[in-house]
């Protein structure tokens, strides 16, 4: 039986695109995303090792970020995040000045950093109210848009928002869309015709659910998300459901509170009180003023 893949599940993601035999995926995309002039075109990338032991693959709290260095040594850092984790942005920014300041040891200059580019790849919207599935944020000053330095960029790619048309992406981040929005079938092949780096990610993909170790541990980052999913909507069901409790016995006890006005020139404490189901320290209050 052939397996739809989750092709945001972050297990299968750091192994097709973080591993050192498949490092030329990871340049197609990265050029796919930046654009840059052909002179400026990535050519390769090394790659920093961020593995987490095995035992936390069930983990819902796991990250398996993908950090690569270029030539020229800027640094990438690659995510992948299913669902919202809330507070993304002030994560990815602490993220990526973690990742700056660490490239100075002790003696060198900040002539010595390097630009460091957070891709986040979303598997939610996180702008829902922006046309547009791809944002680039960078320092610039506000009223004449003058970039501060290029070594500070942070790109969100909100996948559910890509329906397979162009919404103004170049072509080759078009194709990258539609394989991270797990497109199959005739357009899928016609993709992989003509990008060959997708073609190849998706030989690996099959390669990869024929080993059953890999295939046990990325069905179990399936179920890590799914349950995490699960609690969550369970917590705002509970949460909404006391919410409207909590909403319609207020106004049942606003409502006994404006017939006890209406009843305080008329019947005295004890007998409001029984009408209105208010107590009589209440309906003191409201004889008080």
């Amino acid at each position: 039986m052939k397996i739809r893949v989750n092709r945001l599940n972050d297990y299968l993601f750091k192994r097709i695109f973080g591993s050192e035999e498949n490092s030329d995926i990871l340049v197609a995309f990265l050029n796919a995303v930046l654009q840059p002039r052909t002179e400026e075109s990535i050519t390769s990338v090394d790659l920093i090792d961020r593995n987490l032991d095995p035992t936390f693959f069930t983990d819902k709290a796991a990250r398996l970020d993908i950090l690569a260095r270029t030539r020229d040594g800027r640094l990438f850092n690659i995510e992948v995040q299913l669902l919202n984790p809330y507070e993304m942005e002030r994560r990815t920014l602490y993220y990526w000045a973690t990742l700056y300041q660490a490239q100075l040891a002790e003696g060198q200059h900040y002539r010595d950093l390097k630009p460091c580019i957070a891709i986040n790849i979303l598997g939610y919207l996180a702008f829902p109210d922006e046309p547009g599935c791809h944002h680039v944020f960078e320092l610039r000053e506000r009223s004449t848009a003058r970039l501060l330095h290029d070594d500070l960029r942070i790109d969100f790619l909100e996948v559910p928002k890509f329906k397979g048309n162009a919404m103004g992406l170049p072509l080759a981040l078009q194709r990258w869309m539609l394989y991270f929005a797990g497109t199959s079938g005739k357009t899928m092949e016609d993709v992989a015709m003509t990008e060959p780096m997708i073609k190849k990610a998706i030989t690996c993909e099959e390669i990869f659910l024929k080993d059953q170790t890999e295939r046990r541990l990325y069905f179990l980052r399936e179920k890590a998300r799914l349950d995490e999913l699960s609690l969550k909507e369970g917590a705002w069901r509970e949460g909404h459901r006391k919410g409207m409790e909590e909403g319609m016995q207020e106004g049942t006890r606003q409502k006994a509170l404006e017939i006890a006005r209406q009843l305080l020139d008329l019947l005295d404490v004890a007998t409001i009180a029984d009408k209105t189901g208010l107590s009589r320290e209440e309906v003191e209050k409201l004889r008080l003023g």
